[in-house]
């Protein structure tokens, strides 16, 4: 077997940032770290491959379709790469091959928001799905291996459906289902949260509920890198200056794949304080809050799951606590990945 040439420093570079980027997905002290429009994937990304090295590609834009998005657009692409053209053998934003046949859709982006995409109806065949703003494999914005949601601005973007592989490339019949929204929490999140009281002294409260049928207020925000496609339960918490509180799931069906949002309030400037998912479906959530604020505020909790629950999975016990006269220093607690989000790009 012939050795393969030594990559370039810039290529190097290419390769540790998007395998770092990778792995940190997986990482329980996950972070805000990504840098320019908010970005978030499925949980099932593929690993990548180390001699992988990046092409430098330009290629022209003919694309199968050309699509005009503004928010609440709701539509799903049908088609088969077989046969089709075999230009971009990969891209500088995912450390894996992609030898097989591509399809490109243009997407004219007219207003600010949030864009979700995700391969759906395949069959055997290894297909990837990327987003780039530029005719040029270096102007790769995400790619997944199933699915991701992104923050856009106004202007002309590349969707592009490839074939994962090398010696066999992939190929075959794909859906790409997509969904466009306003950026933020829509207010009847909050005008819909239940009330709840947090005696002091007097015990933790236990909330019940049941996620089946629940809607979808909240998929993707800046405080989580992972896509959480269920419905929700909102809670609207009161809390005194210099307390905390600790939320934990304590009874979760199996196959329900929970976690917890923390938000100030709704609206397209709404602030994410915490967030926590421990990526397993029965696993135990847990998330804090401590109200440094200086005064009385409410906050909002959202309990969410990574898929909608079924008619049976859905039902849940969430019990809250809350501490008083807390240290005024944080420390992290439990599987809570970011307390607070760095300012909106």
């Amino acid at each position: 077997m012939l050795l393969k040439a030594l990559p370039s420093i810039r290529t190097i570079t290419k390769f540790l940032i998007s395998t770092t980027f990778i792995v940190l997905l997986g990482c329980v002290g996950f972070s805000n770290v990504l840098a320019g429009p908010v970005i978030a994937v499925g949980k099932d990304s593929k690993p990548p491959d180390p001699f992988f090295v990046a092409p430098h590609i330009p290629f022209n834009c003919n694309a199968l379709d050309t699509l005009e998005l503004s928010p609440g657009h709701v539509d799903t692409l049908r088609n088969d790469t077989t046969d089709g053209p075999t230009e971009l053998p990969g891209y500088n934003c995912a450390p894996w091959a992609e030898e097989g046949p591509e399809h490109i859709y243009r997407l004219d982006v007219m207003a600010e928001l949030e864009f979700w995409a995700g391969l759906r109806e395949m069959g055997d065949e290894d297909l990837d799905i990327f987003l780039l703003n530029y005719c040029d494999t270096d102007s790769c914005l995400v790619g997944a291996n199933t699915e991701f949601s992104i923050q856009l601005q106004p202007g002309t973007y590349y969707l592009i459906v490839d074939g994962a592989g090398t010696s066999s490339p992939a190929a075959g019949p794909y859906a790409v289902a997509f969904e466009t929204r306003y950026l933020g929490i829509p207010t009847q999140a909050c005008d819909e949260s239940i009330p709840t009281s947090l005696p002091y002294g007097g015990g933790p409260v236990t909330l019940t509920g049941d996620l089946f049928g629940s809607p979808n207020y909240v998929q993707t925000y800046d405080c989580s890198p992972i896509i959480e496609l269920g419905g929700e339960a909102w809670y609207a918490i009161t809390l005194e200056q210099y307390h905390n509180f600790t939320a934990t799931t304590t009874i979760l069906h199996p196959n329900l794949d929970a976690a917890i949002w923390l938000f100030d309030g709704c609206g397209p400037s709404a602030e994410c304080l915490a967030f926590a998912d421990e990526v397993t479906a029965g696993e135990s959530e847990s998330l804090s809050w401590v109200n440094h604020t200086g005064q009385a505020v409410t906050v909002y909790l959202a309990l969410d799951s990574y898929r909608p629950a079924s008619e049976f999975s859905g039902y849940f016990e969430l019990v809250i606590d809350t501490l008083q006269n807390v240290p005024t220093v944080e420390d992290s607690w439990g599987s809570m990945r970011a307390r607070y989000r760095s300012p909106r790009q």
